[in-house]
């Protein structure tokens, strides 16, 4: 028995085609009459209509006769229904939740990964396969043409527009910064986690930079500033986040990370063959973006200098706390635990420089500096060992002035 609403978020002409194909199949084995669909004018709930049909079906098929009517009746008090002592199974009996089961198969998981870590070079020989096969990713091979789409003069510096193809049916919007006076050879790439507008329009770090010669390449990618977040919420949506976009996604086989990861190479691709008056490209990103530039820079060799202004450390340090901040969820690659993580990425970009700055837990608070450095162990001997440990680097508890020292001199490095 099929029970639709005409005007639930699942689509009633999907339900009436889904029951007219599975209808021929019942005809042709002589049992037309088993299959029932019933719909009402409402939106996703029950109605007395549909559950009226669903006793009849069930009182015809189960052979028990009776009325079909949907009755009043007198619901039982929550404490005459309560059979344990807290009205939980969990806590009644001392039992596990879905939490603390993920959280036995994450340690499972990560204990697999540093089985494969052990052999360093094996193991960083397969995280770009590992890695595209995990997100969805795959190697633009069409990049299309460049549109200039103006410019604005100001005292200070030129604001240049541009729109390229992105990986999907959609262009991507990229504004390029550049300093009136003297200009620095290569590019720094902004990758702002809440969109271009912002970092552009706010006295800050991309102005900042500017204010030190330093051309920035800003861009918004798919959910992120004007590219999103859209109005694709669906019935999983927590704190402004869409869980149904990120299920879909894992459902097809293309994360959000892998097809941003894609995004940024295109970015990369339009700054080395459309701004040539540039010697190289280097790359920054705020928040969680961090994970799609990483994944961008194992899969882009062009990618020069990668600085994570506050990333969050790890998708295991997400699945093993509790009340992780669900806005992170888009950032992640479902299935990843286990075979690779985000310390494995920085590792597999060595010698380049990569500089985490004041890096964040999984619930959105500043990371302990030693919680930090243990969950890049990984990174952290991978440098050593190639005889690079300072082109790593972890730094936090500096205040904004500091930072944006340590991040010019990096940058002159």
């Amino acid at each position: 028995m099929i029970i639709t609403t005409t005007r639930d978020f699942f689509s009633i002409q999907g339900a009436r085609e889904s029951y007219t194909e599975s209808k021929r199949m019942y005809d042709a084995l002589g049992a037309g009459d088993r299959l029932i669909m019933v719909e009402d004018d409402t939106v996703h709930r029950s109605t007395r209509k549909n559950r009226e049909a669903m006793y009849a079906f069930f009182q015809q098929y189960l052979e028990h006769p009776g009325s079909p009517e949907d009755l009043m009746v007198e619901v039982l008090d929550p404490e005459q229904l309560r059979v344990t002592q807290t009205g939980q199974v969990r806590t009644s009996f001392e039992g596990e939740s879905v939490f603390s089961l993920n959280r036995s198969v994450v340690q499972d998981q990560m204990e697999t990964l540093e089985i494969s870590r052990a052999d360093h070079a094996r193991h960083l020989e397969k995280i770009p396969s590992v890695a595209a096969r995990h997100s969805g990713f795959t190697y633009p091979d069409n990049f299309g043409e460049p549109v200039f789409s103006g410019r604005y003069v100001n005292p200070d510096y030129r604001l240049e527009k541009y729109l390229i193809a992105g990986s999907g049916d959609y262009v991507l919007p990229l504004v390029l910064l550049k300093p009136n006076g003297q200009l620095k050879d290569e590019i720094i790439l902004m990758l702002d986690a809440e969109g271009m507008e912002h970092a552009a329009n706010k006295p800050g770090l991309a102005h900042a930079l500017l204010g030190e010669g330093h051309p920035v390449l800003l861009a918004d990618l798919p959910g992120i500033g004007c590219m999103g977040p859209g109005y694709l919420k669906g019935d999983s949506y927590i704190d402004s986040t869409s869980y149904n976009q990120w299920f879909v996604a894992v459902l097809t086989g293309k994360s959000n990370v892998g097809l941003r990861a894609e995004d940024i190479i295109r970015i990369v691709h339009f700054a080395r063959h459309s701004l040539k008056e540039f010697s190289g490209i280097n790359a920054l990103s705020t928040g969680p973006l961090g994970s799609e530039l990483l994944h961008a820079a194992i899969f882009e060799n062009d990618i020069g200098k990668i600085c994570l202004m506050n990333p969050f450390l790890s998708y295991a340090d997400i699945a093993a706390t509790r009340f992780y901040q669900p806005a992170l969820i888009p950032f992640t690659v479902a299935g990843a635990i286990g075979a690779y993580d985000l310390p494995d990425l920085i590792a597999g970009l060595c010698p380049r420089k990569v500089l985490m700055i004041d890096p964040t837990s999984a619930d959105g608070s500043m990371a302990d500096m030693a919680k930090a450095r243990e969950s890049m162990l990984f990174p952290i001997k991978v440098y050593a060992e190639n005889d690079v440990p300072g082109s790593f680097e972890l730094i936090g508890g500096m205040n904004d002035e500091k930072v944006f020292e340590h991040l010019l001199r990096w940058l002159e490095q």
